[in-house]
C-alpha cells in the first residue's frame, strides 16, 4: 500500500497517512483516565463512562505503535454488560503482556462493575470493533487486565476463537491470532464476564500475514514422483533430492494449503521407464507420460533393509476421512 506525506504548513508538522492498518503495523489501545505515556504510541480511550446499551467511539484519528496516523480506521466499545461503565482511575492492576508493560496502561481500566444492588447482567460484556481494516490480512489480538484476582477473569472471542483470562494465575491477559475481518472491514471482539466485572485495561492489534487455508472436503493433493515435472495440472514434486514439501498445492487451482509431505526412504532413487497405468485410479492421469513415465524409489542395498517407502502428511484435519490413490 503506498503512503501519503500530509505536510501542515501552518504547525510545521509532518506524518505519515494510511488508509488502513498495513502489514507488521499494530495500534495499541489503553482504556482509562490515565493517558499512556509519551513514546508509547498508545490511543486513550479515556471515555470511562458509557451508558448500557450505548456505543462510543474513539474521538480522533488513531495511529499505530510507530505514531503514524491510520485515518482509515475506527475503533468503537458498545456496552452490553447491563450497567453502565465507570471507576475507571487508578486500580490495583499489574504488569501486562507484550506492549503492555508500562503502568500509565495496565494500571486503570474500563469497567462495568458488579456492585450489590447493581449486578451485571449474566452474560454481560463489551463490544470492540475495529472497522476500515483490510479484509485481505490476518489480525493478532492482545488484550486483557491482570489484577491478581479472579474477580476480573474475562472471556475474550473474535472471529471464532475464544480464550479466558485469569488474572488470580497471572494470566490476565491473552492472544488472539490469525483473526480475520467480517469481509467488510470490520473485526468484532467481544468481552465477556467470567465472574463478576467485565474489565479491559489495554489491548493491541497487529496487522499480520493471514494463516494457509487447511485441506477442505473435495480438495485434491495430486504428487508426481521423479525429476519430470508435469506441463499440466498442479502436482507437488517428490524425487530423491527433493523428499519434504512444506506447504502442498492444491490441484485444481494451485493454492497454497498448510498441508506438507515428509518422505522417508533408506536409498532414495529416481527412476525411469515406466507405462502408462490402465489401473483407472481416481485423480492420476494415465495419459500424461511427465506424470507416469518416471518414478522414485528406495533402491536395492546389500544387507540394507530398504524395502519401504513412508509418506507423512502433515496438518490434516483429524475430522476429516481421506481417499488415497496410487
Amino acid at each position: 500500500m503506498k503512503r501519503k506525506l500530509v505536510i501542515v504548513l501552518g504547525l510545521g508538522i509532518a506524518c505519515a497517512v494510511q488508509a488502513d492498518l498495513s502489514l507488521g503495523q499494530t495500534i495499541g489501545i489503553d482504556f482509562g483516565s490515565i493517558a499512556p505515556a509519551a513514546g508509547l504510541n498508545f490511543n486513550s480511550y479515556s471515555d470511562v463512562t458509557i451508558a448500557n446499551g450505548a456505543t462510543e467511539s474513539f474521538g480522533g484519528t488513531l495511529i499505530d505503535t510507530g505514531g503514524n496516523a491510520v485515518s482509515g480506521v475506527v475503533f468503537s466499545v458498545q456496552n452490553l454488560s447491563g450497567q453502565a461503565t465507570g471507576r475507571a482511575t487508578a486500580s490495583p492492576g499489574t504488569e501486562g503482556a507484550g506492549l503492555m508493560t508500562d503502568s500509565t496502561v495496565y494500571s486503570d481500566w474500563l469497567i462495568s462493575n458488579s456492585t450489590s444492588g447493581e449486578p451485571l447482567d449474566p452474560g454481560g460484556y463489551f463490544v470492540f470493533t475495529f472497522t476500515g481494516l483490510d479484509d485481505d490480512l490476518a489480525y493478532d489480538l492482545t488484550g486483557g487486565f491482570d489484577s491478581n484476582n479472579n474477580n476480573f477473569d474475562a472471556i475474550w472471542s473474535a472471529d471464532g476463537q475464544s480464550v479466558t483470562t485469569s488474572p488470580s494465575g497471572d494470566g490476565g491477559y491473552a492472544t488472539l491470532e490469525g483473526l480475520a475481518t467480517d469481509g467488510s472491514g470490520n473485526l468484532e471482539i467481544a468481552v465477556a464476564r467470567n465472574t463478576l466485572h467485565v474489565t479491559a485495561a489495554g489491548l493491541t492489534l497487529t496487522a499480520v500475514t493471514p494463516p494457509l487455508p487447511s485441506m477442505e472436503p473435495g480438495d485434491v493433493i495430486c504428487v508426481d514422483f521423479g525429476t519430470t515435472v508435469p506441463g499440466i495440472g498442479n502436482y507437488n514434486i517428490i524425487n530423491s533430492g527433493a523428499l519434504s514439501i512444506t506447504n502442498l498445492v492444491r490441484f485444481s487451482d494451485g493454492e497454497i494449503l498448510a498441508v506438507g509431505l515428509d518422505v522417508t526412504a533408506t536409498n532414495p532413487f529416481d527412476g525411469a521407464g515406466c507405462i502408462a497405468s490402465t489401473a483407472g485410479l481416481a485423480n492420476i492421469n494415465d495419459t500424461d507420460a511427465d506424470v507416469y513415465a518416471d518414478t522414485f524409489l528406495s533402491a536395492y542395498t546389500a544387507g540394507a533393509d530398504n524395502d519401504i517407502i513412508t509418506l507423512t502428511f502433515t496438518g490434516l484435519d483429524d475430522s476429516l476421512y481421506y481417499d488415497l490413490s496410487g
